[in-house]
This record gives structure tokens, sequence and C-alpha cells, in this order.
């Protein structure tokens, strides 16, 4: 939904501790005090930071300095499809149209920048992925969910093809594609948002919404770069999980920009289990050391980034208003001290701010929100957050008017919706294994399993999208 880009002239990336560039206006390095417990000792002088590009002539205030979204605003699965033509057709099989470009094991391509890519090494015939979003190596987690989307279109455009078989390519692959991305945007508000939000936002199954051509589906600077980032507070190291449910903790710090384990056979699958079975971390202010000190840390490195304090950096990079704005815009609430946070979040962590801030107008965004109580018990955000996270996605779903589920005469018949309402996120991580008939996991993906509410069961037994509603009339819109 957001991604920035941070690159200078020849696509390499900006360089703004030690160097020249320090007095670039695209740089905004962290310092780091020479008595920081962790950067001292190693004599790392700052952090790099680079400055979203910025863009004077989009639409805003003569002058006004505006960042650039390199990705859709839409949830459209770009992550699998591109966000254009040319990135689009590079990811398709040029022999099987109807198909994504899959090779060797079901894997996802090889990269066709390996000199530049940050991951590759042609020395060692050690080539990164190629997806629709270019993040797609940043850590094995991310890669596996973007391999398990690209094999979904696969297993959907065969079946198609099959029930199908005087359709051609063209029209197999935009239609496993419409499939897709509508079992991608049911997940997010059904089984997604609920969790983040409460189960109170969860988007009825089966019922129709409308489009809404006034709603701006733009994203948000406070979504984006504040409080869509609380999910940096439950980032971990992650475990590798057998057939026999035996886990080895896989470490995240050692495995940024490093795929290759991905291409041994049972990797994939033992990091699905891992994925669908780890207890997240509870979001709060207090990262993991993985993404706090050692974040980006390459093999020859003792150092990585921070990213809360990039987090922090982005914020004022965007001139994003701090927490207490955000307070008064989606709560109606003034805070004149910081005894007035105490409504919001215990009152050892509004003092904490005190310690940090002159005055509470000073605080930031992305630091307090994550302090905040949940707005309601089982939610993972307090009230501020949820109120910018929830306001985005009803953006996303009243803006965009192909939404899965909007009435109107290029829409998903009934059945097709009802049949869209069984997908799940543990059918799409099971289903796409490589074995997956090997594969046991609990009903509800994000959920943690229990033996009675969400029991662990094999992947047959869990629902699928029945493609049989997707026959030429049906897919067409012929039977309405």
């Amino acid at each position: 939904m957001a991604n920035r880009p941070r690159w200078d002239a020849n696509g390499s990336l900006l360089v703004c501790c030690g160097t020249s560039n320090e007095t670039s206006p695209a740089c905004y390095p962290v310092n780091v005090s020479s008595d920081d417990s962790f950067y001292g000792p190693l004599s790392v002088p700052c952090i790099n930071f680079v400055r979203s590009s910025g863009c004077s002539d989009c639409g805003g205030v003569m002058h006004e300095r505006r960042f650039v979204n390199q990705q859709s605003a839409f949830l459209d699965a770009s992550h699998v499809y591109g966000t254009n033509q040319v990135e689009h057709e590079a990811l398709r099989n040029s022999e099987a149209r109807e198909l994504m470009l899959l090779a060797g094991k079901g894997l996802l391509p090889p990269s066709v920048t390996p000199d530049r890519d940050g991951c590759s090494d042609p020395a060692t015939a050690s080539f990164c992925f190629r997806a629709g979003d270019g993040r797609v190596n940043q850590q094995p987690a991310i890669a596996v969910l973007q391999i398990l989307y690209a094999r979904q279109h696969n297993r959907v455009a065969r079946e198609l093809r099959n029930l199908n078989p005087d359709w051609d390519p063209e029209t197999v692959y935009q239609e496993a594609r419409r499939v897709i991305v509508a079992q991608h945007q049911h997940i997010i508000y059904n089984e997604y948002l609920p969790v983040v939000l409460g189960r109170r936002y969860r988007h009825a199954p089966g019922l129709r919404s409308r489009y809404d051509a006034r709603r701006d589906p733009s994203v948000l600077v406070e979504f984006a770069t504040a409080a869509f980032r609380f999910g940096h507070g439950m980032v971990d190291h992650f475990s590798l999980v057998d057939e026999q449910f035996r886990a080895t903790v896989y470490s995240l710090a050692d495995h940024y920009f490093l795929v290759d384990d991905l291409h041994e056979m049972g990797t994939v699958d033992r990091l699905i289990r891992g994925l669908a079975l780890q207890r997240a971390r509870v979001p709060g202010p207090s990262l993991a050391e993985a993404v706090r000190v050692h974040l980006y840390r390459n093999a020859t490195s003792q150092a990585g980034l921070d990213l809360a304090s990039l987090n922090i950096q982005r914020g004022r990079d965007h001139a994003m208003p701090g927490y207490s704005f955000w307070l008064r815009r989606c709560l109606g609430r003034r805070v004149h001290d910081f005894e007035d946070l105490y409504a919001f979040m215990e009152p050892h962590r509004a003092q904490l701010l005190a310690e940090l801030y002159e005055h509470p107008e000073d605080v930031d965004l992305w630091v307090a929100g994550l302090m905040e109580r949940p707005v309601q018990p089982g939610a993972l955000v307090g009230p501020t957050f949820a109120c910018i996270i929830g306001r985005q996605f009803r953006a996303f779903q009243e803006g965009d008017r192909f939404f899965y589920s909007h009435a109107g005469p290029m829409a998903l018949t009934d059945a097709q919706l009802q049949q869209v309402s069984e997908f799940s996120l543990s059918k799409l991580l099971c289903a796409n294994a490589d074995e997956p008939h090997r594969m046991i996991v609990q009903r509800h993906a994000l959920l943690r399993p229990d033996s009675i509410s969400n029991p662990l069961v094999p992947c047959d037994e869990i629902p699928d999208t029945d493609l049989k509603f997707w026959t030429r009339a049906s897919a067409m819109g012929w039977d309405r």
C-alpha cells in the first residue's frame, strides 16, 4: 500500500553517514550519541536515513513538499502482479500466459538486477527473487508469503482452465487475478482487521457494499508513517517447525536479504508452520533487537539500523503532526499536560514520555500510539491508531470501484461472493505448501491453535473457494 523511493540517480541506496552526502538535501541521518549503550562501543556516529522522494507539483499547495508513493493505494494484490504493465508482463509465464512465472521448485523467478538488488551474488550463483513488490527479499517470511500468493494464482488459473477449456489464456489469467484479489481483500477485512481493531470491525461476509466516488482511497500520511507501523512492535525471530512440530529458532537478524534457504526442500513448509504456530509479540514501545539495532545487518557488520529511530525520523521527514493533534482529530480530546495521557495509556508510560519530551504537543505519533491501551479487549492497537487504521481501510473499500463485495454491473455474482467468503488465510498457507497433504494448520491462522475453538486440522478439511461458479456464464456476469 505504501513504498517510498529512497534511491540515488544510479538506482543505489544513498549512504548519508560518513560521506560527502551528509549535506545532501536527500539525507537526514539520525545522530548517535557516543555514550549510546549499543552503538557507542562500535563507534557508529549516525544511522543512515534517506528522505522520501519529494514531489512539488502533486496537486498540493505551491512549494509544499509531498512524498511519492511507488505502490498502488488499492488492495489489488499488487505485491503479486506489480503496479504497472512492464512489471505485470515480466511476472507472467511467457509460454503459459494464464500463469504467473515460477522457477525451479515453484519459487519466484530470479532478480533481473543481481548487480544492484542488495542480496544477489552472481559469483556464487545466489540470486534473490523477483515479485510485484521489490521488498520481497527483505527477509524470508515476506518472500514465503509472496511465493504462496503466486502459487495460489496458478492453482486457481489451472482449475479455471480445466473448467473452461474454451477460454483463451488472457481470460483465464484475468479471471484468476480477479479471484486472487477478492480472496486477498476477504482475508484482510474478515481475518486481519478484526484481530487488529477488535471483532466488531469484521466485514460481514456475503453482504454487498457500495462504491463511493467521493471517497479518496489515497494512503494517508499518518497511516503509512505511524499507525500501520504498529506491527513493527510485533516482529521477532521466527521458528522453523517440522512435521513433528519440533521448532528451531530462525534468527531474523541473520537473514535480512538472505533467501537462499527457501531453495532447500522443506524450508517453505517449515516456515509456514512456524508463522502459523509461533506466538506473536504484543505490540508495544519495546522492539525486538532484530529490528531495533540489527535491522538489515549484513554478514560483515556487528550492527544494523534502528527501526524505532527510523520510524520517528520518517514521521518528522513527512512533517506529520504529533500525537496530541491526532487525539483531538480522532477522539476530540485535548491534552494540556502529560497526566492527561493517563486516560489512554498506563501512567508509567506517560511519565516516560514526560522525561523524553518537553511538552505533550511534541510527542511523536508513532511513539505514543504504541503505548496506548487496546481499544477493546483482544485488539492489538489503541484508540488513536484504531481510528486512523479504520478510517484508511474504510477508504480502501469505499473508494475502490472494483472492491470484491461491491454491487454493480461487473460485480461478482452472489454465488461467487459466497465462495470467496469460504476462503481463508489458513487455506492459502496450506494449499500452496510444497506438500499440502502433509500440512496441518489451525482453521484461523491469525489466532493461536486451540483444541476446541481453533483446532489443528489437515489442509483438506479447510474450506476452499469452489470455482465451478466461475464457468463462462457466471465469470462473465451473464447469469444476472
